[in-house]
């Protein structure tokens, strides 16, 4: 009798242990896909890291940086407004060795929610000029 208990429990404890891990793969999968969809409502905040090799007159290595976090608000059961903003973090060795921001771009996106495969929003962009403290042009 204890035996068969016991392997009543082992069984039981299988079949919640499989059914517990296909939720969790479900879940991943489904967040998978909503960090790939641009108008998910996730916060996120990707880099994005590019190296730029033979720049400028020596040839040197350029290297940029873009922080592009994306923040959804729901406005309502049927729209949402994506904000985005790309905010460059450059460094340029040449001609004299700079480090600094560079433009500014934010975007703000009006979409609906999904309701079906198809996805669609509009906005607007603004894009600003770097700030440098010594007065020089912006990187």
């Amino acid at each position: 009798m204890k035996l068969f208990i016991i392997a009543i429990l082992v069984a039981f404890l299988g079949i919640a242990t499989a059914t517990l891990a296909d939720e969790s793969a479900d879940k991943l999968t489904a967040l998978a896909k909503q960090t790939q969809n641009p108008v998910a409502p996730l916060i996120s905040v990707p880099f994005q890291e590019n190296i730029n090799f033979r720049s400028g007159p020596e040839n040197n290595i350029q290297n940029l940086l873009n922080i592009q976090p994306v923040i959804p608000v729901s406005l309502s059961k049927e729209w949402n407004l994506n904000n985005r903003v790309v905010l460059p973090v450059i460094y340029n060795p040449q001609p004299e060795q700079r480090f600094g921001l560079g433009d500014t771009n934010v975007s703000f996106f009006f979409s609906p929610v999904p309701k079906s495969g198809f996805i669609w929003g509009a906005g607007v962009g603004f894009c600003s000029g770097g700030a440098e403290p010594d007065g020089r042009e912006p990187l």
